[in-house]
């Protein structure tokens, strides 16, 4: 989530850290960069680039024996990998996911007659929302500042859409 991202960039050289801390947080991040690089084919090359340099700093951080100056090198790594037009992908993935758990809580809602056509047009809205997002994101981009410009056109897409279903949310 976002809240990762924030204290594994900034908040992590403060935290009492463990080694199994440090490599969880590697791993949650490589697992992230794993489903973009499988849900975004067409934004693969610049994917591979941004890992490359995250491991290269984390091959750093493996060399290091001081806790505290490891602790801050995997921080950077995990930072690196996370950064740029990753983090809007992370953005459109939580998105996405709202989406999703919106409109089950909409689906199981009781409306009357005069909101069940809303509820309606706002199930679908959110379903073509998240379709336009990832057509957004099938076009193939040659670099960072174009994927993190496609990537914020599908965060706007999409939070529009869950805009709408929270209105239709408190609806009865």
């Amino acid at each position: 989530s976002l809240l990762f991202i924030f204290c594994a960039v900034f908040a992590l050289p403060a935290c009492k850290r463990t080694e199994e801390g440090l490599k969880n947080d590697w791993k949650f991040a490589k697992e992230r960069w794993d489903k973009h690089k499988k849900n975004y084919p067409a934004l693969g090359a610049l994917l591979d680039k941004q890992l490359k340099d995250a491991e290269a700093i984390m091959a750093e951080a493996d060399k290091l024996s001081n806790f505290e100056e490891k602790t801050k090198k995997v921080g950077e790594a995990v930072a690196a990998i996370n950064t740029g037009f990753i983090a809007e992908l992370n953005t459109v993935e939580y998105n996405k996911d709202e989406i999703k758990k919106k409109t089950e809580k909409i689906k199981k809602q009781k409306f009357g007659k005069a909101n069940l056509k809303k509820a309606e047009n706002a199930l679908i809205d959110g379903d073509n929302a998240v379709a336009e997002a990832e057509r957004i994101l099938k076009n193939s981009v040659a670099t960072n500042d174009e994927a993190s410009a496609a990537a914020k056109e599908a965060n706007k897409v999409l939070s529009n859409a869950k805009k709408g279903l929270d209105a239709v949310a408190k609806l009865k």
